[in-house]
């Protein structure tokens, strides 16, 4: 496991001019909404496996700093929807090309087999998880 971590601690220090200042849980509701679009809180918190109240939390956070917006319904007042906003979208997108690039870089001198290795327990890995 202590490689796990080596390799943790060389990406985040390779990674750290995309230094995005946003907790675990806030990039995750980022990456969802990306993924997905617009989404009412209920519907983040099951994604995300989190309760409400604390989804609530995380996306006043990300509201006050401009990442995400709340939108009622025009139909029932009540819904609200959440949505990403551009800004957040450009920052997800050079914080992920960074990435790619450092994953690239690191693992540009391993052979093919290796990376075909790698593919595989990482698959592996996954799928386990279900």
């Amino acid at each position: 496991m202590s490689q796990v971590r080596r390799l943790n601690r060389i990406m985040h220090g390779r990674v750290k001019p995309v230094h995005l200042d946003l907790s675990m849980a806030q990039i995750t509701v980022l990456r969802l909404l990306a993924e997905m679009g617009p989404m009412r809180v209920t519907d983040l918190a099951r994604e995300i496996g989190l309760s409400a109240s604390s989804v609530t939390g995380l996306i006043d956070r990300l509201e006050a700093e401009g990442h995400i917006e709340r939108r009622r319904s025009q139909e029932d007042r009540r819904e609200v929807t959440v949505v990403l906003t551009d800004a957040a979208r450009h920052m997800l997108e050079v914080a992920n090309a960074a990435i790619v690039a450092e994953v690239e870089r690191l693992f540009a001198p391993l052979h093919d087999g290796d990376l075909e290795t790698i593919t595989r327990l990482i698959a592996k890995l996954v799928d386990s998880e279900g």
